[in-house]
Order: C-alpha cells, then structure tokens, then sequence
C-alpha cells in the first residue's frame, strides 16, 4: 500500500467492535497456502487483560472484495470474510 490510512487507529464504539467481531466469528475458512501481504494489524484487547492479533486485509477499492483474516502467529490459514462484511469495514477503516 503506497499510502497508509492511518498509522494507529482504536475503535471504542460498540458498533465497530461488533462488526470486527463478525467479521472474525464468521470468517470461513480458506484451503491451501497463502502468499499475501498484510495491510493491517489488528489487536483486539479484551477487559481482562487479554488479546489476540490478526492480519488484516480490506483495500480501498470499488470492486467487491473478500477480506482476508489470519490469526497470529499462524501465517499460512487465512479466513475470508464475506463481501457484505469486507464493504462494512471498509467504510468504516477508509472513510
């Protein structure tokens, strides 16, 4: 990606959370052995403490797209995420 979106970026609102959240509890998983480049690295930090991290990928682009979703540190299962949830999070990521 030639120019970032943002450097950082924290979602607070229970709108966000819900719709990453969908997108990770509803990803379907992808056969073979991915070769991709991440975007982004998304952490979500639980109240107790705890987190799980993901490589994340939605473009800004206006063809449909799938996103891509890889739970670290396992690189080689992707999870796609569907086109109605990739165009949701896409709003809200770029715009």
């Amino acid at each position: 990606m030639e120019v970032k979106p943002f450097d950082k970026k924290v979602y607070e609102d229970r709108a966000s959370i819900a719709l990453f959240a969908k997108a990770v509890n509803q990803a379907e998983k992808m056969e073979g052995e991915l070769d991709y480049g991440a975007i982004f690295l998304m952490t979500f930090r639980m109240k107790d403490g705890s987190s799980s991290e993901y490589h994340f990928n939605i473009a800004n682009t206006d063809s449909p797209q799938n996103g891509l979703l890889l739970k670290l540190p396992n690189t080689s299962q992707g999870y796609r995420i569907s086109q109605a949830t990739s165009e949701k999070l896409k709003k809200i990521i770029y715009e």
